[in-house]
Order: structure tokens, then sequence, then C-alpha cells
């Protein structure tokens, strides 16, 4: 299934990790499904004679982010596009905000960020 991701900054700012303050770095992800194609039929394929089409699978896009370590995914999930095996998905992305550390190195005072992924 093809997406389209982007991950936008904000910071450094006085924050929370772990249940200590610290400076922290925002990220913004943001993921959209596009499409999927050549989908397996899970349904019956069985053809309709009152509305002329097979039954064919039921798709919709699920996507899991997590933004914290050790806690559950963020689950989001597309709304179902009924009897399609290629389906296309008109959606609004999926957005989930989440912040880490950074560390200002001793020697060159670069900031260096402790990104999860």
């Amino acid at each position: 299934v093809p997406f389209r991701t982007s991950v936008t900054t904000r910071g450094p700012f006085e924050g929370e990790v772990d249940e200590e303050k610290t400076q922290c770095i925002k990220y913004r992800v943001t993921v959209q499904c596009l499409k999927a194609e050549g989908l397996p039929n899970t349904d019956t394929g069985i053809y309709n004679p009152i509305t002329g089409a097979k039954d064919v699978t039921d798709a919709y896009c699920k996507v899991r982010l997590n933004n914290q370590t050790g806690a559950p995914s963020q689950t989001f999930k597309t709304s179902v596009v009924e009897n399609d095996l290629n389906p296309t998905f008109n959606h609004e992305a999926f957005t989930s905000d989440f912040q880490v550390p950074y560390i200002e190195s001793a020697t060159s005072g670069a900031v260096t960020e402790q990104v999860p992924f």
C-alpha cells in the first residue's frame, strides 16, 4: 500500500520524558494511505444479479504509530471501500505528535536528537 508521509520538528523546549523534565524536540508524523492494488479476494466472490456486481473484498487501511516506548500503539483506520480489490483511499491524513530528548555534544555544541525510529 503506497503511503504519503511527512515528519516535522519543533523545539527545543522544556518537556517531560519518562516523567523527567528535560529539553526536547517535538515531532509530528503525518501518514496518508493512498491506494492498494491486487488485493486477494477474501469475500464470497458470488455474482449478485440485483446489483450486477461480484461480492469481493471490502478494503481498508490500518496504520499503527507508536509515539512512546513501552506504550500501546495508536491505531488509525480509513473508511471501508466496498467491493474493490484495487481501492483508492480518500481520507484525511493521520497525525501523531511525540517528543524526544536531545543531548548537546560537550565537544562541538551540536545537538544530537535521540530519534526513536
